[in-house]
């Protein structure tokens, strides 16, 4: 049986990892750490020590069968319906132990069985000697905070994730700080819990006492009105205190694996069958959707599209994808560096939406990076496509990389400018209509052949605002986490008016020669004049 600790992909909050690093220092190193804004997706066998901030993401709830939790030192911040319509899960895995007086009385309210455990924070063991004459440090702080003279600033920020791998060297430098202080000005909860737990001198300042998360605190200290000025010195809890608190917690989270258990135990093996070896840290992140729309498709919009807690981006780290694409395009394929870059943003960014032009490109590599994403191709006629397209292009300079990607597109070795329209494009530093527009095909008949259908949603460009809820139920998205009035971003600020100076006649059969899905899917646009540019 595995033993689990929790860490959160949207914190940058050195605190989530404290409070696992609190979890460890008691239980000894755990086999691997899970992502509770992804718990339903975590599949792990053994027993998860739920402790912590409880969640941004209520669709992603519960965890899977076969995963056990430990509720000990536990907020929930999910409203009194949602815990309702959880229950089953609470109580299966009751009794719950709070982190506060307000969560206590949450569950108590659903009828779940519960207790108060406080944060496992304050059973930490300091391990540096006690000083009495090291810094004062005011961390995080509100501002107009009239702080000691020689006060050094922290931050309580980190890696936009907080699992230990990138937050843990982080976790350690602050509170060994913490320990060698001779006194901490802080408004962060889980700096002021360790400061209390180590002995160090500490005022806590915070502008709204009435937080619910501060429950667990406001029993301890009184808290400092930034208004009134900070005391003469700072509050630090007896030997005597700290010893009942460590004991106590150290009880609370031995009773509640204790139970954990028990009840893994009547799991029995069928249970378990589908979920056994697992004793590395599933932490693999995939994003919900791939944007994989041209430029000027729609490719911003569908990442603009969605707020918090959704991640969302556009062009994600282009500048470093860019060269491996061209590498990829020129026959210097590497194809396990390029799937190494991938992967390693996913895990970095961590993102839900990843909308870019460039996904075209690694099409491939994408669907068979991550097999479980799914792919919305964002669809504009090639004439208001073309036209924007150019408006982009003269109205921006761009570095040598995308340039060179320009002429891998459009290649002009095979479309050579050639007659008058060709010949006005060129005067604006343009290429071939030919160029522009066998690209636009093959962008879109590449992917439509390439991604398989149950996997691939095509929604128009003009339909994102009207289409945008179902965009939100393929990608299994939460719908109140769209946002309608993003859902056309990045308008050309100039219009050129090129396209409208060249031959509506040669634009039309260019396009009936080069554009044949321009009949299937947008059957309503014969020729230029039925499109406004």
């Amino acid at each position: 049986m595995h033993l689990y600790g929790v860490f959160s992909s949207w914190s940058s909050n050195i605190g989530d990892d404290v409070q696992t690093f609190a979890v460890e220092q008691m239980v000894g190193k755990l086999d691997g750490y899970l992502d509770r804004e992804r718990i339903s997706h975590q599949s792990a066998s053994g027993i998860l020590i739920a402790n912590g901030w409880w969640k941004h993401r209520a669709w992603d709830f519960p965890p899977k069968p076969g995963l056990v939790t430990a509720y000990v030192g536990a907020h929930f911040a999910l409203s009194e319906s949602a815990i309702r319509g959880f229950k089953d899960h609470f109580v299966e895995s009751a009794p719950v132990g709070c982190r506060d007086l307000a969560t206590l009385e949450l569950m108590k309210s659903v009828g779940v069985p519960c207790y108060l455990s406080n944060c496992l924070t304050l059973g930490l063991k300091r391990w540096l000697a006690q000083v009495e004459n090291g810094p004062v440090l005011a961390v995080d702080v509100p501002k107009g905070t009239k702080l000691p003279e020689g006060c050094q600033l922290l931050s309580h920020h980190g890696p936009m994730s907080s699992h230990p791998v990138h937050m843990r060297p982080l976790t350690i430098s602050r509170l060994e700080a913490y320990q060698a202080a001779s006194l901490v000005v802080t408004s962060r909860l889980h700096v002021a819990l360790p400061c209390l737990a180590f002995g160090t001198p500490l005022m806590f300042v915070v502008p709204q006492p009435d937080d619910p998360r501060l429950g667990c605190l406001k029993e301890l200290i009184p808290f400092i009105d930034v208004s009134e000025g900070l005391p003469d010195q700072g509050i630090r809890l007896s030997v005597q205190t700290r010893d009942e608190l460590r004991k106590a917690a150290s009880s609370h989270l031995s009773f509640a694996v204790k139970e954990a258990e028990a009840r893994f135990a009547k799991l029995g093996s069928r249970s378990r069958l589908a979920r056994s070896n697992t004793t590395k840290c599933d932490t693999f992140h995939s994003p919900r959707i791939f944007g994989v729309g041209p430029a000027k498709s729609g490719t911003h919009s569908l990442a603009a599209m969605f707020g918090n807690p959704v991640r969302s981006e556009h062009e994600s780290r282009a500048d470093k994808l860019i060269p491996l694409i061209l590498k990829k395009l020129t026959g210097e394929y590497d194809a396990g560096q390029l799937k190494r870059f991938l992967l390693k943003t996913t895990q970095v960014r961590l993102l839900d939406v990843d909308s870019s032009q460039l996904n075209f490109f690694v099409l491939e590599e994408l669907l068979e990076s991550f097999s479980g994403a799914r792919f919305v191709l964002t669809m504009r006629d090639c004439y208001s496509w073309l036209d924007s397209f150019i408006n982009d292009s003269l109205r921006r300079d761009v570095n040598a990389n995308w340039l060179r990607l320009r002429e891998a597109r459009f290649r002009p070795d095979l479309f050579p400018l050639e007659g008058n329209d060709d010949e006005l494009l060129a005067n604006y530093g343009l290429y071939s209509l030919r160029g522009y527009l066998t690209y636009w095909e093959h962008h879109y008949r590449h992917v439509l052949e390439t991604v398989p259908a149950d996997k691939l949603l095509v929604v128009r460009t003009s339909d994102l605002t009207d289409r945008a809820m179902e965009i939100a139920d393929f990608a299994e998205l939460p719908r109140w986490a769209v946002k309608l009035e993003e859902c056309h971003q990045f308008k050309n600020p100039t219009k050129h008016g090129v396209l409208a100076k060249l031959s509506r006649e040669h634009v039309d059969a260019v396009v009936t020669e080069c554009c044949p899905s321009m009949k299937a899917y947008f059957p309503e646009i014969a020729s230029m004049k039925d499109v406004k540019l």
